[in-house]
């Protein structure tokens, strides 16, 4: 999402990206944050180690584009040179490798477990297979696939998931280790979808539902931790409560927050004197 306006070479006036990219994430992270403390839910309850990381992959995507021009790379060259350092990386922390090779018996580590500092470097590579797909985008987007075709990637594509999950928890396998991987499966199942979705007509109310899902990632936890914050137990019926709550609570936020912020920044616009980055990939 990110490179696709600048995938035929636009250049970056980087003022005005770096401003917009961070108060775009910044601003409904930082209500959801005065949110948490005024309903005394745990900050580990919510995504925002993730949102760190995507700060750090916006700060980083200029240079990458720099980098990529000055020595004519191409962003597969980019994707495996990231997966080589995140997995040597991954390998010399040593922890959750040996916990699978060793089958211990302690439960998987979560992916964020290395914190703010770290876990970026692991994502890196996944994040810059979206980069790809949008280089790739008006090609793809010209290849209708079946129906058939698209069904039996979705179930493969589901069918990995469903596998990193039982792993996770009974092969200690962290998703540390299982998650760059099934990004490769991810990646190629999203632009399968592109594909399929090139000569038809989707389902506008969940078309409509995407404008939401950031509010929906941020505020999702709300009901969960509340629950658990009053000692809930879990059962169907509350399951279900939580479900509707994180929709409702989600759609207001971005009506209320979200929506006007992201309107605001649109409006925002900087002289560019200078070119900055201008790279095709």
């Amino acid at each position: 999402v990110i490179h696709y306006p600048y995938r035929n070479g636009k250049k970056i006036n980087l003022p005005e990206y770096f401003v917009k990219r961070y108060l775009r994430v910044g601003i409904p992270m930082i209500i959801v944050a005065i949110m948490a403390y005024l309903l005394k839910v745990d900050p580990s309850d919510l995504p925002f180690w993730s949102l760190y990381c995507e700060l750090i992959y916006y700060t980083l995507y200029p240079l990458v584009l720099w980098i990529m021009a000055k020595y004519k790379l191409s962003i597969e060259n980019v994707i495996t040179g990231a997966f080589i350092i995140s997995y040597l990386f991954l390998f010399i922390h040593g922890q959750d490798v040996v916990a699978f090779l060793t089958q211990s018996k302690s439960r998987a580590l979560s992916y964020h477990y290395m914190g703010i500092y770290w876990t970026w470097l692991l994502g890196f590579p996944c994040w810059l297979l979206g980069v790809r797909i949008a280089a790739e985008y008006d090609k793809i987007k010209t290849n209708a696939i079946s129906e058939k075709r698209i069904v039996w990637i979705r179930l493969v594509t589901f069918g990995g998931s469903v596998f990193c999950s039982i792993a996770h928890f009974h092969l200690s396998l962290s998703y540390t280790i299982s998650m760059g991987l099934f990004s490769l499966l991810a990646s190629f199942w999203i632009l399968n979808e592109i594909k399929f979705w090139s000569n038809r007509t989707p389902l506008s109310f969940l078309e409509n539902g995407g404008k939401w899902s950031y509010s929906l990632y941020l505020c999702h936890m709300f009901p969960v931790a509340y629950v658990r914050y009053h000692g809930g137990t879990t059962h169907f019926l509350i399951a279900f409560a939580q479900v509707v709550s994180a929709l409702i609570i989600s759609y207001v936020f971005y009506l209320l927050i979200e929506k006007p912020s992201h309107s605001l920044l649109r409006k925002i616009k900087f002289s560019a004197n200078r070119p900055d980055y201008k790279v095709k990939v």
